[in-house]
């Protein structure tokens, strides 16, 4: 019984709107049939494009900026290797015309140990006044 009111209530609503908006009755000056409502009707409604995929960003890009000063190494990034240890001083005394008439004397003998000794030592020119006393510091004096 109650679905036969409702197809029945359904059927005589269907009708009676069918009336209403033919021109029949109190909703023709309401606009629904003006001009403006007969070209809305026209109009064909389309669905948004779908959104754009978001762009390609490497690992990097995402991570937070790193605290200052620190400076990141690569891990490819190699240290320098430690200063070999002194083992010749030239000492300077006086103008540098007197004792550095030949500056790459040390630096040769250096290279040369390098190459037919197979041992790694460094150089440094220090003044007269500050010449260790410990042989063991620097062991060669020139």
């Amino acid at each position: 019984m109650r679905n036969r009111t409702l197809v029945a209530i359904a059927v005589g609503g269907s009708l009676m709107m069918g009336n209403l908006l033919a021109g029949n009755s109190l909703l023709k000056d309401l606009g629904i049939d003006s001009e403006e409502s007969q070209k809305a009707a026209k109009i064909i409604y389309k669905p948004y494009a779908p959104p754009a995929p978001p762009a390609q960003h490497s690992s990097a890009e995402g991570l937070p900026p790193l605290p200052l000063p620190v400076v990141p190494l690569r891990r490819t990034e190699k240290k320098n290797p430690p200063r070999p240890p002194v083992f010749i001083a030239k000492i300077a005394s006086g103008p540098r015309y007197n004792w550095d008439a030949n500056p790459s004397d040390t630096r040769n003998l250096l290279r040369w140990m390098a190459a037919n000794l197979k041992v790694h030592f460094s150089g440094i020119k220090i003044p007269e006044n500050k010449i260790p006393t410990d042989p063991q510091t620097i062991p060669v004096l020139y």
